[in-house]
C-alpha cells in the first residue's frame, strides 16, 4: 500500500492525474471491496435527472441544481444537456419558472446562468444576466457592514448567514468577469471573505449565522451544509478569480486553511456529520457533497496537497451508500436557519429527509468535479444506496411560519417540501 501511495504522488507530480486515478482505484480500492466500479459522470447524471423531476427549480435548492447542471454540461461537452440548461434558464425569463426567494440572483436562475454566460456557452444568456446583476448590485439589501443579506430578516442590518455566500459570490463574480464590471467582482470577493471573517471558528470551520440569538451574536455550530455553502463559494473564487487579481493570494491562503481544517473532521465513511465536530450526529450528505466539490477544486488547483486525493476519493465512495440506483438521496438536513439558540445541540437534533430539495445539486457537483479531474470511476464503499431509508418519506411534512418577501403581506406556512399556503395577515 505504501509503494502504491508513493507511486501515486510521483505520477500526480508528473501531471498524470487522469491516467493514474484509474490505476489507483483499480489496484487499491478494488482490493478492499468487491463492488463493481461506477462511472462518476453516470452518478452525476443520475442525481441530476432525479433532481430535475423532484424539485422546484425556482427556489434556491433548484438554482443550486441548475448550477451543477451547467458544470456537468461543460465538463461532459454535452450539447443536449447544455441546450436543456439554456432552455430552462430561458423559462426564468418568461416566468414559466418563477425564480424567487431571498436573493435577486434567483430570479435570473442563479449562478449557473452567469457561469455559462461567462464561458460564452450561449449567446442567449447575456441580457438576462446583465439585467439581474444590475438589480442585485443596486437593490439587494445589505448589512451595516456591507454584505448582501436577505431582506425579510428581522434585523437585516445585523443578521447574516453563511448561506449568503452561495447566493451572492458566484453570480456576481461571473457577471462581473463577463461584463468587465470590476465592482461586481469586488463585491463577490467581499461577500465571502467578510463572511469568513465574521463567522469563522477558531477551529478553522465556520458558523452559520450572526444576529439570530441577539445583536451581534454568532451561532455556536459547525453545521455541515453551512460549511458546504462556504466551501462552494470559496472554491469558485479559487478556481475562477483571475490570478492577476490583487486579492487572489488572500483567497488561496484562506482556502488552504479552510479545506485543511475541513479534512480534519472527515468521518470514517469519508463524509461529514450534521454537526461536523460531533461524530455521534448523523451523516449529512448535502454539506458533504459541497465540501467534496471544494476539496476537489483545491486539489486540482494545487491549493491543498495532492496527498489528500485519497480522502477525496474515499468521500465519493462513501457518498454512494446514500444514493440509490434510482438517484434518490438520503440524510439531507432540512432547511435550517440557526435553530433554537444556534447551539451545537440544536443542530444535532435538526431532522434530515430523503430527497430534500438540497439533496441533488451537491451530489452532481461532487461527482462532476471528480470526472473533471480524470477520475472516471469509483468503487462504492458498500452497495449503492445501502444506507437509504424511507425516513422523511413516510412522515407528514412539518409546517412552520416563515415570512417570505414574495408573500405580499401574507403569512406563508412553509413545509419541508417548500410547498406554501398563505393566510391573510391579521
Amino acid at each position: 500500500m505504501k509503494k502504491q501511495l508513493i507511486l501515486l504522488l510521483l505520477l500526480l507530480d508528473l501531471g498524470a492525474n487522469a491516467q493514474f486515478n484509474h490505476i489507483y482505484q483499480g489496484q487499491v480500492a478494488k482490493a478492499d471491496n468487491d463492488s463493481k466500479p461506477i462511472s462518476t459522470k453516470a452518478i452525476a447524471k443520475l442525481a441530476l435527472d432525479r433532481g430535475l423531476k423532484e424539485i422546484d427549480l425556482g427556489i434556491y435548492g433548484g438554482t443550486l441544481l441548475m448550477h451543477a447542471m451547467s458544470e456537468l454540461a461543460v465538463i461532459q461537452q454535452d450539447p443536449k444537456m447544455l441546450d436543456h440548461a439554456v432552455e430552462l434558464f430561458g423559462k426564468f425569463k418568461t416566468k414559466e419558472i418563477r425564480g424567487r426567494g431571498s436573493f435577486i440572483s434567483y430570479e435570473a436562475g442563479g449562478s449557473g446562468i452567469a457561469y455559462l454566460n461567462y464561458l460564452k456557452q450561449s449567446g442567449e444568456l447575456g441580457p438576462q444576466v446583465a439585467e439581474f446583476a444590475d438589480k442585485m448590485y443596486r437593490h439587494q439589501k445589505r448589512t451595516a457592514d456591507g454584505m448582501m443579506t436577505a431582506p425579510w430578516l428581522n434585523d437585516s442590518l445585523d443578521q447574516i448567514m453563511i448561506d449568503c455566500a452561495f447566493a451572492v459570490t458566484p453570480f456576481m463574480l461571473y457577471s462581473g468577469l463577463a461584463m468587465s464590471k470590476p465592482e461586481y467582482v469586488e463585491l463577490a470577493i467581499y461577500e465571502t471573505l467578510q463572511l469568513f471573517q465574521v463567522l469563522k471558528d477558531p477551529n478553522g470551520l465556520v458558523h452559520q449565522g450572526r444576529g439570530f440569538a441577539g445583536l451581534h451574536s454568532v451561532s455556536e455550530d459547525n453545521w455541515s451544509r453551512g460549511n458546504g455553502w462556504a466551501a462552494f463559494a470559496l472554491a469558485i473564487l479559487v478556481r475562477d478569480l483571475p490570478d492577476s487579481h490583487p486579492r487572489k493570494r488572500e483567497v488561496n491562503e484562506l482556502a488552504r486553511q479552510f479545506f485543511t481544517a475541513i479534512l480534519k473532521y472527515q468521518n470514517q465513511q469519508g463524509l461529514w456529520n450534521q454537526e461536523m465536530t460531533e461524530h455521534t450526529s448523523y451523516v449529512e450528505t448535502s454539506g458533504s457533497g459541497l465540501m467534496l466539490f471544494g476539496i476537489g477544486v483545491c486539489i486540482e488547483k494545487n491549493i491543498i496537497d495532492k496527498t489528500f486525493l485519497p480522502h477525496f476519493i474515499k468521500g465519493l465512495s462513501g457518498y454512494t451508500s446514500y444514493i440509490t440506483p434510482e438517484g434518490s438521496i438520503s440524510n439531507v438536513t432540512t432547511g435550517c436557519l440557526c435553530p433554537g439558540l444556534g447551539l451545537k445541540a440544536d443542530y444535532i437534533k435538526h431532522p434530515w429527509r430523503r430527497d430534500d430539495i438540497h439533496a441533488y445539486g451537491p451530489a452532481v457537483l461532487a461527482f462532476a468535479q471528480a470526472a473533471k479531474m480524470g477520475i472516471k470511476e469509483i468503487f462504492p464503499a458498500k452497495a449503492m444506496g445501502c444506507y437509504v431509508s424511507d425516513y422523511g418519506k413516510a412522515m407528514p411534512p412539518q409546517a412552520y411560519v416563515r415570512y417570505m418577501p414574495e408573500a405580499n403581506g401574507n403569512i406563508h406556512w412553509e413545509n419541508d417540501r417548500i410547498g406554501l399556503e398563505s393566510t391573510a395577515r391579521r
